[in-house]
This record gives structure tokens, sequence and C-alpha cells, in this order.
């Protein structure tokens, strides 16, 4: 699955915020997706402890992998 660069914003507004953004993913492959509404995720991300590390490991990742990238264009730190 690709996803679009400007969506770390959107990400953290969903996940920190509780903000709803309109979503669209782009496959390069065969793929299977589940989409809930926003109530049964906010349960399960509450309640199931599996479910809150799979999404804070991938949000992590990301950030990691975005702050390497910045850092290594040379932007500056805030």
């Amino acid at each position: 699955m690709r996803i679009t660069e400007d969506l770390d914003g959107i990400y953290s507004g969903i996940i920190i915020g509780g903000n709803c953004y309109p979503a669209e993913a782009v496959v390069d492959q065969a793929t299977d997706a589940l989409v809930e509404p926003a109530p049964v995720f906010t349960r399960l991300f509450d309640t199931e402890p599996a479910v809150r590390q799979v999404v804070m490991d991938l949000f992590s990742n990301r950030l990691a992998d975005r702050t390497a990238k910045a850092l290594a264009a040379g932007r500056p730190r805030h």
C-alpha cells in the first residue's frame, strides 16, 4: 500500500486528537482491508492491547522514518 507523504498530520489528528478525515489507499497488489466505524475503532483501541500495540507500532515507525529522512536532508530540528 502506498500512502502519500502529506498524511502525517492527519495520522496525528486521528490518533491523538480524535479528529475525522476522509481516507484513500492506493494498492499495488491485491489487498484485504478492514474499515471500522470510528466508535468501533476507538473502543478496540481503548480495550484491546493488541490493537493498540499494532496502531502505535505503525505510527511510531512512520514517525521515526520521517524524522530520519528529515535529519538526513539537513532540515533543522524543532
